[in-house]
């Protein structure tokens, strides 16, 4: 129509509806171009929305896309009751079942082809135990000929026998071989672990063809299946694949439990066979120990045999010398006898009267006695005892005890003349006089030794109570006796009166500043009186007193003195 037509008809419409009807013409359009846009876009649920709103503006449900999809899922249900339909899927699965099996069996070719060879590994493995095996046994041979078991030249690494053998025979031989016993038993040992790790490599390779034979085995059934497959005019459902995959995957389980069960068994054995090495090698040990404990004991035994056969002839030689030297002390006091009394004899016949000699200060006065002598008894208690337990008679002399007599040495020992009970009285009196001597202002041990020698009881019976009466330390006295002091002042008694010069005659011998006194002995006051220059004022020396001393000698009469002459 032309415009010009169109202009009276246009004039003659109500300008109110045409403001309506601008509008709903507008929203055709959009629904019309709607419409088109959903069927272009098959994807989608909705397509498009009109903006103003008006009308539903979605797609038809028959055009979605998942109810195609669904009619398309069912269609394809329905075909798989179809043959060809269902042949195709078993043909679809098993293309994947052999694209698998292919995968594995190139796994397999690549890991058992060449070097790579688990059978190659455990051959090489072997030859090197086996090479190593004769380098140790030609180095043993070159360093120990002759010394090798046979089972050891018969190359059987197994047989361990003759080496526990040998090892015995060795330990028993002498405690040096030990070390060869030990080395012996450590090469045991490792061939012992080169033989366990032999049979473990043997046993892994026969697990390892075992599971290649099943997994041949696997194989063979899964292409007679697909090779049925093909022939049958049906192939199995889908829950028939599913059952033979769960059972293929429950034997492929068992399989792996089974060979886990084999390996803990292998391990089980291989601890066990460790143990018993070890155990083997303990009992080695210990019988070395033990042979090495005899060893030790034995030449004990030998060393404590010779140091007693040692011990005895050291004893006997000591007796012997002992012997020696008593009958050469024997002699020389005979000897020392003898010119005594040829001295005593000669001086009786031209004997002088003792000199006096003014000596300045205190005079040395010496008694040489015994203590069971019945002349030193005698002379104790007539003269000293007034005098030694006299402070002012102590104030002109040093007063010195000798207690030896007519004793004799031998060796390291004393001789008494009145036997062993008189040495053990010299030596007490040695230590009392050692231990409280006297002096000026103490009469020390002197009240003591008088109390001694006036009994006629054991001079060691009598100690105890004249140490009391005296005020002396009894135990002190007997632990000096009784030990190396004891002995020592003793032996200085005995030397000091073998050493004098005169030699004595008799016991009591009195010396005064180293002269003889013997008869004049018995006038001892008188006598000290005139030889000391500090007898001036002492009361000792006053007439009175001098008199009283005089009348006492005559009672003392000649006959009444005795002495003691050596033997």
């Amino acid at each position: 129509m032309a415009a010009a037509e169109l202009t009276p008809l246009l004039g003659n419409i109500n300008s109110t509806r045409i403001r309506f009807a601008i509008p709903l013409i507008l929203v055709a359009v959009l629904a019309l171009v709607g419409v088109h846009f959903t069927r272009s876009q098959r994807g989608s649920v909705l397509a498009f929305k009109n903006p103003i709103g008006s009308g539903d503006g979605v797609v038809p449900e028959k055009d979605l896309s998942f109810v195609k999809s669904e009619e398309a899922h069912f269609a394809a249900s329905k075909q798989l009751d179809d043959v060809a339909a269902r042949s195709n899927m078993n043909d679809f699965f098993d293309s994947i079942g052999k694209k698998q099996q292919m995968e594995h069996v190139r796994i397999m070719n690549t890991a058992s082809s060449g070097d790579n060879s688990l059978n190659n590994y455990f051959d090489k493995l072997a030859n090197k135990y086996h090479s190593e095996r004769r380098a140790h046994y030609s180095a043993r041979l070159h360093n120990h000929p002759g010394m090798l078991h046979h089972a050891e030249m018969g190359g059987h690494s197994g047989d361990l026998t003759g080496a526990v053998d040998h090892v015995n025979h060795l330990a028993q031989n002498s405690l040096d071989q030990q070390s060869q016993a030990k080395i012996l038993a450590q090469r045991a040992q490792r061939r012992a672990a080169e033989e366990a790790s032999r049979e473990e490599g043997h046993e892994k390779r026969m697990r390892y063809l075992q599971e290649k034979n099943r997994d041949k085995q696997v194989q063979r059934a899964v292409r007679d299946l697909s090779k049925d497959s093909n022939h049958q005019p049906a192939a199995p459902s889908m829950k028939m694949r599913m059952i033979q995959n769960l059972k293929t995957q429950k034997y492929v389980e068992a399989q792996r439990a089974r060979a886990n069960a084999e390996k803990a068994d292998e391990e089980k054995k291989e601890k066990n066979q460790l143990k018993k090495v070890g155990d083997w090698i303990k009992a080695q040990n210990n019988a070395a120990k033990k042979t090495k404990q005899e060893e030790i004991e034995k030449f004990d035994e030998q060393k404590n045999d010779l140091k007693q056969y040692l011990d005895t002839i050291t004893k006997k030689h000591k007796q012997e010398k002992e012997a020696e030297e008593e009958k050469q002390s024997e002699i020389t006091s005979k000897v020392r006898a003898l010119k005594r009394r040829m001295s005593a004899t000669k001086r009786s016949n031209e004997e002088k009267p003792f000199q006096i000699k003014k000596v300045n200060g205190k005079v040395e006065l010496g008694f040489y006695m015994e203590s069971m002598c019945p002349g030193c008894k005698y002379y104790t208690s007539t003269v000293l005892k007034d005098l030694i337990t006299n402070t002012d008679f102590n104030k002109l002399v040093d007063f010195k005890l000798y207690p030896y007599g007519n004793g004799r040495i031998s060796g390291d020992s004393i001789q008494c003349q009145h036997g062993e009970p008189e040495c053990e009285g010299n030596t007490i009196l040695a230590c009392m006089q050692s231990l409280y001597p006297v002096t000026e202002t103490d009469p020390g041990f002197a009240r003591a030794f008088v109390c001694m020698e006036e009994s006629d009881k054991l001079p060691a019976e009598e100690a105890k109570r004249c140490s009391q009466e005296g005020k002396l330390d009894y135990d002190r006295i007997m632990t000096c006796a009784r030990g190396d002091e004891g002995k020592r002042l003793a032996m200085d008694a005995a030397r000091a009166t073998e050493n004098l010069n005169p030699p004595h005659e008799y016991a009591p011998w009195v010396t005064l500043a180293g002269q003889p006194l013997r008869d004049s002995a018995y006038d001892l006051q008188s006598v000290v009186c005139q030889s000391s220059t500090l007898s001036q004022g002492n009361p000792i020396c006053s007439s009175s007193a001098l008199k009283i001393s005089s009348s006492q000698i005559l009672r003392a009469s000649s006959e009444t003195r005795s002495v003691c002459r050596p033997n």
